[in-house]
């Protein structure tokens, strides 16, 4: 093909020789046409006969699916008119460029009024306006409508078309360079001979590169200019058999292209992809990797992967659809095929129907994988979407850019049918390098280490048990479960967030990313709570996701760093419901333990069907033992360490404290012995407290408006926060433990507290059992 210092020679030789026998008819109508323009009068030019020429009969160029945007209020409005008048006789006093700046901004302001004013479907009438734009400024709006001819154009001269967002600028630029390059006056003649040769540039460029890419079937030739796209569709024997979606795809391939715009390792752009999309496995990272190479989007150089022309494009902010669609209707089976199907049912097609045929048209889909996959790739590119019909039937319907893209298809697309041994050809996958994650150790913490940090945080335990947990979580790696179980308000969540909080000091990783505390909730009876699910009242695919599947793909990510789940009040459901693809993974055999997130054998918007057990994990269950919540199975405990927080340690805590200066020492003496002699007649029958309690009985006898008359604010505090606890049946230790309780608190002056216990004590000899709210 000729470069830009070739092109005369081109012109001279190549193009005008075959000029009048390639296009002679076209040439006569094009230039007649824009002579009768140019010449014109203002009586002529507002008449309804003319106008509907210029709109509808401008053989310039033909605009494929631009005629169905119709606007014919536009030809009789004079507002419309009046800028066009204008627009047709302003003078050529600026650079192209300044002068392509001008037109875009008249351009523009054409598009937004007729599309409000006279498109009964809301459709903005691009090729159409752009159309009579070349009829009134042959010398500065070119045949070539279309930006993607427009860009092949540029190739076939050798260039780089700059990444203009406003079309007219490179119109203007590139009719003068030509103008230039080939030595020829301003004349309309000339202006035809000008644009024709431009147009004939772009089509034998894009024939050569069809022909280099192996085209056999799908090659068109042309009879004039058209602003419909030229698509070449690989024999499907050797296209590519899909392409997996994950969320932010097309973002992603967009970050990529700006890491490597000076080259980057797989390992960078692997990294950043995890970086900006956390959610997704090594693989998939590895996989979007490959996703860019495959689309042409980068090239493998000593050791590097660096920009094509194509990555250029998209890392330059040209929209994705146009970057990416030509390549993906080439090299991957299925994209032009859905859009062929979506254009024969009449633009618009319902999703199951479309599915049906796709699976139809190629065997080996089974099932909607990979025409969800595919769905998925137009929807964010934007060249379908989705609707309901007045009968609830979701549609796949073409948007304007689909309408446009679907015109470069062939009519017909049985030459693209599988056959039968190419429906045997297994799905290609992209695997340039082994995907498997090695097997890496956790970097555990030393436990002296990890003491000394726990010492910091005040917690009241003793020793052993944290000697206990520690041994628990380090037992097998396969299964790094602890239950806490006991009295409420003993420090059972405080402890998990602690004994994790030393630990991520220790091993030297933040907390924030590696802790998770989720509450359980009373209504959960699968695992999707905890794992997600797919959406199935979303119009679009779509895995709603959790904050714990998001943190264990995080753990599967870094096996080397420790990561901390805590599930507080875990049996508030049946945990053998919602846990059980956890309670599975930890028996699974060595080497083979999975994770099973979704019963789909694929992955839906990036989340695979399972995971790597991560042997990094470390889990926490609080549970509260009380007829509110559910018991444990052996299922449950065979997996688990328990471990009880039953026993307060009063003088530890009240020795803290004192050591807190917020704390009135006289209130504390006051409020600590009423409290401790209360904890012990409760505690023979377990209906004790635990040091949330006695926080919070402290705290409000602290605000109480009267502090220095202390006993009133404790009676109220404890008939409060302790009373309300109280059940059981008439058996001797209960029975003792109420009378022993009415005592104390006539002892302490708790005349409040003592009246309710009395008549509770006296509900109990009558009912044989009682409750504090019955």
């Amino acid at each position: 093909m000729p470069n830009i210092e070739t092109l005369k020679d081109t012109y001279e030789n190549d193009y005008r020789p075959i000029r009048d026998e390639l296009w002679g008819a076209w040439r006569q109508n094009y230039l007649g046409f824009i002579s009768e323009v140019n010449k014109a009068s203002q009586s002529q030019f507002y008449s309804p006969e003319f106008q509907k020429r210029l709109w509808e009969e401008n053989p310039i160029t033909t605009i494929g699916p631009g005629n169905a945007v119709t606007v014919k209020g536009a030809y009789q409005d004079h507002t419309v008119i009046d800028i066009l008048w204008d627009l047709k006789d302003s003078p050529r006093n600026s650079s192209p460029y300044d002068l392509g700046r001008k037109q875009q901004v008249i351009f523009d302001k054409i598009i937004d009024y007729v599309s409000r004013n006279h498109s009964p479907s809301g459709r903005k009438p691009w090729a159409r306006v752009i159309r009579v734009f070349a009829a009134l400024r042959p010398f500065d709006v070119m045949c070539v409508v279309s930006t993607p001819w427009l860009k092949t154009l540029h190739r076939a001269m050798g260039e780089k078309m700059g990444p203009y967002m406003k079309v007219l600028v490179p119109h203007a630029e590139t009719a003068a360079q030509l103008f230039d390059i080939l030595k020829l006056e301003l004349s309309l003649e000339n202006a035809v001979d000008v644009n024709q040769f431009a147009w004939w540039l772009a089509t034998e460029y894009q024939k050569s590169e069809d022909e280099k890419a192996g085209a056999q079937i799908g090659v068109k030739t042309y009879t004039t200019a058209t602003d419909s796209p030229s698509l070449f569709i690989l024999p499907t024997e050797v296209q590519r058999r899909g392409l997996f979606h994950v969320a932010n795809n097309i973002p992603l391939l967009q970050k990529i292209t700006e890491s490597a715009t000076n080259g980057a390792p797989r390992e960078e752009l692997r990294a950043l992809i995890i970086d900006e999309s956390p959610d997704l496995s090594t693989k998939s990272a590895n996989m979007v990797v490959n996703q860019a190479k495959a689309l042409d989007l980068l090239r493998f150089d000593n050791g590097a992967y660096y920009l094509t022309p194509i990555g250029e494009e998209l890392r330059d902010g040209e929209p994705p659809h146009q970057v990416l669609f030509p390549t993906l209707a080439k090299r991957f089976f299925g994209f032009a095929l859905l859009l062929a199907l979506v254009r024969d049912g009449n633009w618009s097609v319902p999703r199951k129907d479309l599915f049906r045929k796709m699976r139809d048209i190629y065997p080996s889909w089974t099932t909607d994988r990979m025409p969800i996959q595919l769905t998925s790739w137009m929807l964010k590119l934007g060249l379908i979407e989705l609707l309901r019909d007045a009968n609830n039937i979701l549609n796949v319907s073409a948007t304007d850019d689909g309408q446009y893209w679907a015109s470069g298809l062939p009519a017909d697309m049985s030459p693209w049918n599988v056959t039968a041994e190419e429906d045997a050809l297994p799905d290609e996958e992209d695997d340039e390098e082994p995907l498997e994650t090695p097997v890496i150790s956790i970097k555990e913490a030393d436990f002296n280490d990890l003491a000394n940090h726990f010492a910091t945080d005040g917690l009241i335990l003793p020793n052993r048990f944290l000697h206990g947990v520690h041994g628990a979580l380090h037992t097998l790696d396969s299964k790094r479960f602890v239950l806490l179980t006991g009295l409420s308000g003993t420090g059972k969540t405080s402890f998990a967030r602690a004994y994790a909080e030393a630990y991520c000091k220790t091993v030297n990783v933040p907390l924030t990313s590696h802790y998770c505390e989720i509450a359980v909730w009373l209504d959960w009876t699968d695992p999707t709570g905890l794992l997600g699910f797919v959406n199935p009242l979303h119009e679009e695919t779509q895995y709603q996701k959790t904050e714990v599947l998001s943190f264990l793909l995080r753990a599967v990510k870094s096996p080397e760093k420790p990561f901390f789940l805590c599930l507080d009040e875990m049996n508030l459901a049946r945990v053998e419901h919602y846990f059980a693809p956890f309670l599975s993974a930890m028996e699974g055999r060595a080497g083979n333990q999975i994770l099973k997130l979704h019963s789909y054998d694929y992955a839906i918007d990036g989340v695979e069907p399972t995971i790597p057990w991560p042997r990094n994990l470390f889990i926490f269950g609080t549970v509260n033992m009380d007829e509110t919540t559910h018991p444990f199975s052996d299922k449950v405990l065979d997996r688990a360490f328990p471990f009880e927080f039953w026993e307060v340690n009063k003088d530890a805590w009240r020795a803290k404290q004192l050591q807190n200066e917020e704390i009135p020492s006289d209130l504390l003496g006051r409020v600590f012995p009423v409290l401790s002699d209360v904890y012990d007649v409760l505690h023979p029958v377990r209906r004790h407290f635990g040091y949330r309690v006695f926080d919070e009985v402290l705290r409000f006898c602290m605000a109480w408006p009267d502090p220095a008359n202390s006993t009133p604010s404790i009676d109220t505090a404890i008939y409060s926060k302790v009373l309300p606890k109280l059940r059981g049946e008439d058996t001797e230790a209960f029975t003792q433990a109420l009378s022993d309780l009415e005592n104390t608190c006539t002892k302490h002056g708790l005349n409040h507290c003592a009246a309710r216990v009395k008549g509770m004590r006296e509900d109990l000899a009558a009912m044989g059992v009682v409750r504090f709210w019955s």
